[in-house]
């Protein structure tokens, strides 16, 4: 019988940001900004274009977009004049074969070649063509141009391994080099390559992380008497360590979740290591790991993926993005199914799951240099399985076989001899009587220490003890044969509840003949160690020993739990936001709410110190038949255990930031370059967490 045990928690946190302060400094940059005037004095001197551009960069604060192949070796001209931005860089690119353009939604400043022929000064330099460098980037004139919102960094258009910007730092676009924080960025094209879809399969290739389970790195299984992966079959996405500390926080576009991440619908994984990913109320000691999702974009695309790998494992992937009015609306649907099988049979996973964007910029909201961008996105999903062990079965068979006599240790401090099991053939009538004991029968009564009058055994034997656990005394036992559906027997093993009386009138238990029987197999290595006192065994110092041998047990190709295991995710979530910025992308603010539920569970027949193997060493049953199995190896438990939780988050974060560059406009002098630039950033987060745990 199931008898469900409710253990419930809940959480609830928020933090909030001082707003007050933010919102003043936040309206002084807005007025800063405002007063600054839009023509700039400029003092560009004629120079190489790459050296050039960066002065022009300097005293504008722009921005430019421009391959650098495209620029190098050009000369430009000279600028001391009172101009726009736009002029004076038009300015510096005439008759040089260049032209500089602006976008005429965002105001972004762009260099891209001149459709009109070159000038004669431009005609003998050599032409940088494909055919004269490899590798280079497209021309401008082949991309298409995103202006990115702060809050967010787009990596849908991104080749290669190494990425410049982050949110990770302070939840703004920031270039990674300006951010005091360690952190790592694994691009699409780095998750493609590695064909890494999860934590499981990413993090064994990244610094300073590990991951457990069959893929990982590391076993994490406790450090107690008998390793224990049970807790981590549910979750196995959540099975990390960073810098040797603790699990890494798991959020997805830096909401924490307990949902686990698929590449399907990731764009890109931040990693930041460290206790400086606490910044904002987010992240534990040892770190947080964010999936960037994807995000509707106004370009229409689609791909379609097939995976088969070896053990028959398939995947296959949908990703497909549908511009529904152009640099306005457009919406982005991912969807995965995926069946990976394992080496350990029938060990398996089933991953289904569905993902939908939206991007909505209203055309009669993004006027001037105002910018209003509303995004949501849904995922729901589910995941069924049975995990392979990483962890070989315990031995509790090796012992059957040790032969002659072992040293133990009394609590005085004096020696004493045991015998070993000696391939030992039992006697399941008066196994553990010690009145039987003190017949000093080879066959019967090695269970008990000592005899009747107290004094040790000369029959005990240390290592008995193991299964049949005390959960079948005086309950029936179900033997089942390899392959059968249905036990091959049923029967009681110990009558302990009749009070049988012998000759004497005093109760020996014994009905018919029938003395107190009782079944018993090699005991785990923590018992024994503790009947013999090993050196620190009282302490908990002695660890169980785990099987080495496949001969015995092929656990590279066998999962020792066969069908008996199973485990279960299920999960939805949606996340909205609203994105407004001002004067050209110098001051903004953004809400964003997010909710999400998830549960998962287990059902295991095999824990704690049943995960092993044991061998049967009853060779006469109980009612002085000859016992079928005797010398076969088996498992055992006497019940079922599993467990399930749920988990129901829900968050708002409103963030803002405003930022200015004393060392742009007309009056530029040692203090305004000593000012520099600054970015000021508020965020404000009211996160709620509920959770109810089970266990049976």
């Amino acid at each position: 019988m199931i008898n469900p045990i409710p253990s419930i928690r809940s959480h609830h946190r928020k933090s909030r940001g001082l707003l007050v302060s933010v919102l003043s400094a936040f309206a002084l940059v807005i007025v800063a900004y405002a007063a600054s005037a839009s023509r700039k004095n400029f003092d560009l001197p004629a120079g190489e274009a790459t050296t050039t551009l960066k002065t022009f960069s300097e005293q504008s604060g722009e921005q430019i977009v421009y391959p650098v192949d495209l620029v190098r070796g050009q000369q430009t001209n000279a600028v001391h004049a009172e101009l726009t931005s736009l002029e004076a860089l038009t300015a510096m690119l005439e008759k040089t074969g260049l032209v500089a353009v602006q976008d005429e939604k965002t105001g972004a400043l762009a260099i891209k070649k001149s459709a009109l022929p070159e000038s004669p000064k431009d005609v003998s330099r050599p032409k940088m063509t494909s055919e004269t460098v490899s590798g280079g980037p497209a021309p401008l004139e082949d991309r298409e141009l995103y202006v990115l919102s702060p809050f967010e960094v787009r990596t849908s258009d991104e080749n290669g391994y190494a990425a410049a910007t982050s949110l990770a730092g302070n939840r703004l676009n920031t270039e990674l080099r300006d951010v005091g924080s360690a952190i790592s960025v694994v691009t699409a094209q780095f998750l493609r390559d590695i064909g890494a879809t999860s934590n499981e399969t990413l993090l064994q290739y990244t610094t300073n992380t590990e991951v457990g389970n069959i893929y990982g790195n590391m076993a994490n299984a406790g450090n107690g008497t008998q390793l224990d992966e049970t807790g981590k079959f549910a979750n196995p996405n959540q099975n990390t360590r960073v810098r040797g500390l603790a699990a890494a926080d798991q959020t997805i576009d830096y909401f924490l979740t307990d949902t686990p991440w698929d590449s399907y619908n990731v764009d890109r994984i931040d990693m930041q290591r460290g206790p400086n990913a606490m910044l904002f109320g987010l992240g534990s000691p040892a770190g947080i790991i964010n999936a960037g999702t994807k995000t509707a974009s106004f370009r229409n695309r689609g791909q379609v993926e097939f995976r088969y790998s070896k053990f028959g494992s398939i995947r296959s992937t949908l990703d497909l993005n549908r511009v529904l009015i152009p640099n306005q609306l457009a919406i982005r649907i991912d969807g995965v199914y995926s069946k990976e099988k394992f080496q350990q049979n029938p060990a398996y996973q089933t991953d289904k799951r569905g993902y939908g964007a939206v991007r909505f910029e209203p055309e009669f909201l993004n006027k001037g240099s105002a910018h209003t961008t509303i995004k949501a996105n849904f995922e729901k999903g589910n995941v069924r399985s049975n995990r392979p062990r990483s962890l070989t079965p315990g031995d509790a068979i090796t012992p059957w076989f040790l032969t002659g006599t072992g040293t133990g240790y009394s609590g005085d401090g004096s020696t004493f001899t045991y015998s070993q099991l000696n391939k030992a053939a039992l006697d399941a009538r008066g196994l553990q009587d010690n009145n039987i004991s003190a017949l000093l029968d080879p066959t019967r009564g090695q269970f008990p220490t000592t005899l009747p009058n107290g004094t040790r055994s000369p029959v005990w034997i240390p290592y008995l003890g193991g299964q049949f656990s005390s959960s079948y005394f005086g309950n029936p036992m179900a033997i089942f044969a390899s392959g059968d559906t249905a036990q091959g027997s049923l029967f009681e093993l110990e009558p302990s509840t009749v009070r049988g009386i012998g000759t004497t009138g005093a109760i020996d238990r014994n009905i018919g003949g029938f003395p107190n029987s009782r079944q018993s197999s090699v005991t785990i290595y923590r018992d024994y160690s503790k009947k013999v006192n090993l050196p620190g065994a009282k302490f908990g110092l002695t660890r169980n020993i785990q099987l080495s041998d496949p001969s015995i047990f092929d656990f590279y190709n066998q999962l020792i739990d066969g069908p008996n295991k199973y485990e279960w995710q299920n999960f939805h979530r949606y996340n909205t936001s609203i994105a407004e910025t001002l004067f050209d992308g110098n001051a903004g603010i953004e809400a964003a709410y997010d909710k999400q539920h998830y549960d998962n569970g287990q059902l295991n027949f095999m824990q704690d110190k049943n995960q092993q193997l044991f061998i049967d060493m009853t060779k006469t049953e109980a009612d002085g038949t000859i016992n079928p199995n005797f010398g076969r190896p088996f498992i055992a438990d006497a019940s079922g255990g599993g467990g399930s939780t749920s988990v129901n988050r829900e968050a708002l974060r409103v963030t803002a930031y405003g930022k200015y560059d004393f060392n742009r406009g007309q009056r530029r002098n040692v203090l305004t370059h000593i000012l520099g630039h600054h970015v000021l950033t508020g965020l404000y987060s009211d996160d709620k967490r509920e959770s109810n745990s089970r266990g049976w």
